[in-house]
């Protein structure tokens, strides 16, 4: 198995609804009852996002953070 591969840090500064919004935490996804099969043949089961805990106390999905370019995070 490959490890977790996330694309923010904690305490990574990022961009959420016009606002910039420190990562606190980052929340692991759960799996689903859905198999995945590849050609036929079962692997798994398919997983949820993980999410983000921000500095506002929202938990987000990735897809709707964006990232500060040009900061020392980067």
């Amino acid at each position: 198995m490959s490890k977790r591969k996330t694309a923010f840090k904690v305490n990574e500064q990022v961009l959420f609804n016009g606002e910039v919004q420190t990562i606190l935490a980052i929340n692991k996804g759960g799996s689903t009852n859905t198999p995945n099969k590849q050609g036929g043949v079962f692997t798994g089961y398919k997983s949820k996002p993980c999410t983000y805990t921000l500095s506002n106390g929202y938990n987000v999905r990735g897809s709707k953070l964006q990232k500060i370019k040009g900061g020392t995070n980067d």
